[in-house]
């Protein structure tokens, strides 16, 4: 295989699968300043821990929950006046560059940006000399599977009568893994020399579904005073209509001869992948459950949800497409292998447990959230001083303990929040800085 040839088919198989393999955590996400400031920690009375325990929409909010809330995009300007490119010809494409903006939609300010990892990969292969060099590839290459995903839900508009509820909610989901045998991340990242007879290899997966879902259940308290301290419960069926999904499998694998250094060309260089995808105009049809259970005593609330309990999509008609690489062409071959396939994706279920404690001038909020994507555990604060709300938080991500504060200037029930948060939602694990604001209504 020539060089360049087998640089290119590297450098577009390690983006797309980065790209597959990178999706935002859903419970780590927020376009709340406030709630960023407070370490994602779910505040009681909002609209994020409504729709993760449908029992607190029935629960009293407390004072100085958000109803409305604005995020300001400074991150869009920060990204247009560097766009990156797509394009794996030119000199300034950078994978990481590409899977950290996945990683970080770009609605708030990054003010500590990872360093890029632009090594170049290089393949060399002739009939005396073989040499592979990717640069900075320990800090890149994840030794153990890199995986990351969520499912990306709120309503946008619902009707409540009494005890009886129904909305509506886009729904976004988003699942990928990317894991090198024992044997590639050796070569790659470890500097471990080819040995004759060998195969080295990666594989990468990917799902993601758009859609929207169509809610209807109850939320009332079980029991309560007339103070709200009680128990309450709410459960939803929900329909999903999917508009599209795809999910692809990708394996790339190098394999040696019988000598490293021989007459004949020591190494092969294969690549194949799966691609299941749907054309525009065909749906796909589901079911799924939201529950939960809140309990207020004082100021103390305690809850318990479980968001997309059965969860899944069936999709009649869908794409299988199947990619290699061809050695005689140096090129990437496809087929269409069949046009009309049935297939289901089953949406991952995600528990949330929360306790907030509320004060006079002092919110305190806990909650540990898990699925088969992750668990990750959040921890906020707020202090009030008159018109001025000071914030700090820990949490954790794949990378360990991480930190946040903030401020919120208010004026009757209008405020200006800021937050800076610091997380490792990089593809390389480092810690980067971001900074949120937004307007609200409490």
């Amino acid at each position: 295989m020539k060089r360049r040839a087998a640089t290119r088919l590297l450098a577009a198989v390690c983006s797309t699968v980065l790209l597959q393999g990178v999706a935002v955590p859903a419970h780590g996400f927020t376009m709340d300043a406030r709630r960023l400031g407070m370490a994602n920690a779910h505040v009681t009375g909002s609209f994020e821990l409504n729709n993760l325990n449908p029992a607190y929409q029935s629960m009293p909010k407390r004072e100085g929950a958000s109803q409305v809330v604005i995020p300001l995009p400074l991150g869009f300007m920060q990204v247009a006046n560097d766009f990156p490119t797509f394009d794996v010809n030119d000199d300034n494409f950078s994978v990481t560059r590409i899977a950290n903006l996945a990683l970080n939609p770009p609605f708030f300010l990054e003010l500590k940006e990872p360093n890029q990892v632009e090594g170049d990969i290089e393949v060399f292969v002739s009939r005396n000399e073989f040499a592979v060099s990717f640069e900075d590839a320990q800090a890149l290459l994840p030794q153990k599977p890199f995986d990351l995903g969520g499912v990306w839900s709120t309503p946008i508009a619902g009707l409540g009568i009494h005890k009886v509820r129904g909305y509506v909610s886009p729904v976004i989901y988003l699942e990928g893994e990317l894991a090198f045998d024992d044997a590639m991340y050796g070569v790659l990242a470890g500097g471990e020399p080819l040995l004759p007879n060998s195969t080295y290899g990666l594989n990468a997966t990917g799902e993601t579904m758009v859609g929207m879902s169509y809610h209807f259940g109850l939320s009332s308290a079980l029991h309560a005073d007339e103070h709200g301290n009680g128990i309450y419960a709410g459960a939803f069926v929900k329909y999903l209509l999917g508009f599209n999904m795809s999910r692809g499998e990708s394996f790339l694998s190098m394999a040696t001869a019988d000598t490293i250094f021989g007459s004949g060309n020591p190494l092969h260089v294969g690549y194949e992948s799966r691609l299941r995808y749907t054309r525009l105009g065909r749906v796909g049809h589901g079911v799924g459950v939201d529950a939960g259970i809140g309990y207020r005593s004082g100021s103390v609330d305690i809850g318990v949800g479980v968001r997309d309990l059965g969860s899944s999509v069936h999709w009649g008609r869908s794409i299988v497409e199947r990619a290699w690489w061809d050695d005689a062409t140096n090129s990437l071959e496809s087929e269409i292998l069949e046009t009309d396939a049935s297939y289901t994706q089953k949406l991952p279920t995600q528990t949330t447990f929360n306790l907030a404690w509320t004060g006079g001038r002092t919110l305190l909020a806990a909650d540990l959230t898990t699925s088969r994507l992750g668990t990750s555990l959040h921890f906020g604060a707020e202090q009030h001083f008159g018109l001025l709300a000071v914030r700090s938080g820990i949490l954790t991500d794949r990378q360990g303990l991480q930190y946040a504060g903030g401020v919120g200037i208010g004026v009757e029930r209008f405020w200006l929040d800021v937050g800076v948060q610091t997380h490792s939602r990089t593809i390389t694990g480092e810690r980067g800085v971001t900074l949120g604001t937004s307007v609200a209504v409490r």
